[in-house]
């Protein structure tokens, strides 16, 4: 984001109490005015926050844990967050509903997950777009605050986003087809997260099978699926590693934006310092969290490496051959949404404006 975008936002969240747009810049109020965050001048206040990753996923302890931290010291003890992790309360396409029925505060919201009704958010799980996680999240972010996404997958859902990141670019991995070129990939079943990702398998000529990551590691055990696309930063916290054998590094197949937004109503009922302690502590853990899937996402590929896992290293001519069809899924994927009057095409170029920031 431009400072001077920034700046901008920073005086609006100070300046009006219209709560509307209080709410659209959740994200993008990371310089409050000194003192703001801390004026702890309201009663205690708890909060439910749900998601479906185990407490020992990268995403629950760097993102969820992370968040819920940086609230308790924000707020002086003030804001006490209730976490219920693991799918306890829902699948991770649930956690919308969740939230606009009110049965949760705060929740994972993985747009992929409900296209449906958030699908200009699937422009940050298109291939060739990024690779840097963290220049992804800013723009993600960016395009989150104002626009066409953040009115029709946010503002129009109830909902605003807290804290937000694309995961690392998705590789193909699996327990018992060796990869040793992209032809190896065809026929093959293999598992995908939603409309952009779909695109991504068909390119690549395999079957795209819809299957949440928690599912993962039986369906690769029970053979449903002989490959899985995802980041290997996920890996461990789904004990996915003696289920991958072999596997591809260094391409970028697409990525996936998680979010934790919270309900309108519920930032509507805090009172104004409250509000300020969820932008501040949401701005850093979207900072924070990218970084920390870099680096698992590394660590993931060596530990497996290690274990015995043989990877298919993408090479210039997999790559430019790959680049091709990731501008054909971009173009596809924009007209998609046109034609069903979403503002695709506006939402993919306004991605690309954000990157180039």
């Amino acid at each position: 984001m431009a400072r001077g975008q920034a700046r901008r936002w920073e005086e609006n969240t100070m300046m009006t109490a219209n709560l509307t747009i209080v709410g659209g810049v959740v994200l993008a109020g990371a310089m409050l005015l000194p003192g703001l965050a801390t004026a702890q001048d309201y009663d205690p206040i708890t909060l439910k926050l749900a998601d479906s990753f185990p407490t020992t996923h990268v995403i629950s302890e760097e993102g969820a844990q992370y968040f819920m931290d940086q609230v308790k010291t924000l707020s002086d003890g003030k804001i006490t967050i209730e976490y219920f992790p693991a799918s306890q309360l829902g699948k991770a396409g649930d956690f919308l509903t969740l939230l606009q029925t009110g049965l949760v505060d705060i929740a994972y919201v993985p747009p992929a997950y409900v296209s449906e009704k958030m699908p200009l958010s699937d422009v940050g799980s298109l291939p060739g777009l990024f690779s840097d996680v963290c220049a992804g999240s800013r723009a993600y972010r960016e395009l989150a605050t104002e626009g066409p996404v953040a009115q029709n997958d946010f503002q129009d859902q109830g909902i605003r986003p807290l804290f937000a990141t694309p995961l690392p670019p998705y590789q193909i991995s699996g327990p018992d087809v060796p990869v040793n070129s992209l032809d190896d990939l065809k026929g093959r079943k293999i598992r995908s997260t939603g409309a952009a990702t779909n695109l991504v398998v068909e390119a690549l000529g395999g079957v795209p099978v819809n299957i949440p990551g928690a599912e993962t590691y039986e369906a690769l055990d029970r053979g449903t699926i002989d490959f899985n696309l995802g980041p290997y930063s996920s890996y461990k916290g789904y004990d996915l590693y003696d289920q991958t054998n072999f596997g591809t590094v260094g391409f970028g197949f697409a990525n996936i934006i998680i979010t934790y937004s919270v309900s309108q109503e519920t930032l509507d009922n805090l009172p104004e310092a409250a509000r300020a302690v969820l932008t501040e502590a949401g701005t850093a853990t979207s900072d924070h969290l990218c970084s920390a899937l870099e680096t698992e996402n590394d660590t993931a590929i060596k530990e497996m490496t290690d274990l015995g896992a043989k990877f298919y290293k993408a090479t210039p001519e997999s790559l430019a051959d790959f680049a091709e069809k990731a501008k054909t899924i971009q173009q596809k994927w924009a007209e998609g949404l046109d034609g069903r009057g979403f503002k695709g095409t506006e939402t993919l170029e306004a991605m690309k404006a954000a990157l180039s920031e």
